[in-house]
């Protein structure tokens, strides 16, 4: 398989592991060390994820140990790492692990990446569609925009607003789903400071994102937190957002917005978007669900297409 850069070998992971191909996500994860010594703290947290899949803790504590030892944090927190917590030192590792994070999140700060349609200057008036990055991996201003493609949508005319959020998940992936008064607060702070920055034509605004910068997107324009006239959620987290009731999407509908879910096949029927998709349609709220074919909770290597067509969808409002 080929990659270049770390946010490739990411998606060739992902899909081996949709397809259940451990041992060949492990061989090209071991190869990558070589290959890409600058993202050893990635692909280290990657492996330990994948031993603790392939049911080899003290493996996965290895790679732990050594991250920790180049004062990088993981996130142990999340379901794949529980296998460890019986191990011997297991505490130890973990009150060294919190003590990084709480070292980065005591400088972490909100930030954001304009990226506008070629020839346009600061003074047109564009839409402007922005971009939540997931609560995972990838989750920053520099890896993200490898996956999540901007060139599709500012050659429509739109301008592509990146954020990151404030809160830090483990090192240099950041996240919306802990604090969902932060990520708002975050959101209407870049959408104002970018606004003063750039002109935005306000009633043409898109919110959008992936996993958890999907679901936090959809809680965003349901309570107006921003004046969206869209939302686009690739893989929303598989509930119900909070405040995407039936009032809120009438009211939603009444105004205008469209709204649009791209979703992996292999992770389908999704029980939650299906609920979501007869309250619009109920309402009257224009909107579509996507399937990508052949992948699940992931990135389609048709993205950039997917998203145009999304923001058309939304942008014609008829």
């Amino acid at each position: 398989m080929s990659y270049q850069t770390f946010p490739e070998l990411d998606s060739q992971i992902d899909r081996l592991l949709s397809a259940e191909k451990h041992d060949q996500a492990l061989e090209l994860l071991n190869q990558a060390l070589v290959r890409l010594p600058q993202d050893r703290g990635d692909i280290l947290t990657n492996r330990a994820l994948l031993y603790c899949r392939m049911d080899r803790p003290h493996e996965a504590l290895t790679d732990i140990q050594t991250l920790l030892e180049m004062k990088v944090s993981c996130p142990l927190n999340w379901r794949a790492f529980q296998a460890l917590q019986t191990l011997p030192g297991y505490e130890d590792i973990k009150r060294a692990n919190d003590e990084i994070i709480r070292q980065e999140q005591a400088t972490a700060s909100m930030q954001y990446k304009i990226i506008r349609p070629d020839g346009v200057d600061e003074s047109t008036s564009t839409p402007l569609m922005l971009v939540l990055h997931g609560d995972g991996g990838l989750a920053n201003l520099k890896q993200f925009p490898q996956v999540w493609p901007a060139d599709p949508v500012t050659s429509l005319g739109v301008t592509v607003a990146y954020v990151q959020s404030s809160q830090v998940l483990f090192t240099n992936n950041h996240g919306w789903l802990p604090d969902p008064a932060v990520a708002r607060r975050d959101v209407q702070y870049a959408y104002k400071s970018l606004s003063e920055q750039v002109a935005i034509d306000p009633s043409r605004v898109i919110i959008s994102g992936f996993s958890g910068g999907a679901t936090t997107s959809m809680v965003l324009a349901f309570s107006e937190a921003i004046p969206a006239c869209g939302f686009i959620a690739l893989s929303p987290a598989p509930w119900i957002p909070e405040g995407v009731d039936e009032s809120r999407v009438r009211k939603a509908a009444e105004r205008g917005m469209a709204g649009v879910i791209l979703e992996g096949e292999l992770l389908l029927p999704i029980e939650s978007e299906t609920q979501m998709c007869e309250m619009f349609a109920s309402a009257g709220m224009r909107h579509q669900l996507v399937i990508n074919p052949g992948v699940g909770h992931e990135y389609p290597e048709d993205l950039g297409e997917r998203l145009a067509q999304a923001v058309e969808f939304i942008l014609s409002r008829s």
